[in-house]
């Protein structure tokens, strides 16, 4: 287990800081505002999940299309 624990560097230290600060405070703000301040995190999630819908439709349709154009005897 140890090889996969790797000590934080000085200049890594401030980073790990920020980010601790940084989820410190988001989650102060959803407190303060009755999880208004998750919104657009929900907004940026629905946009993915929306594209990665897209994107298996457009490809199961194109499957299905190839599908069925190969159906025929030659």
């Amino acid at each position: 287990m140890k090889a996969f624990v790797r000590k934080l560097e000085d200049s890594d230290r401030w980073l790990a800081f920020t980010l601790g600060l940084l989820t410190l405070v988001l989650f102060l703000a959803a407190e303060a505002t009755n999880g208004l301040a998750y919104l657009p995190f929900y907004a940026v999630l629905l946009i993915d999940l929306a594209k990665r819908g897209a994107r298996r439709i457009r490809k199961r349709s194109k499957a299905l299309l190839g599908a069925a154009r190969s159906t025929g005897s030659r």
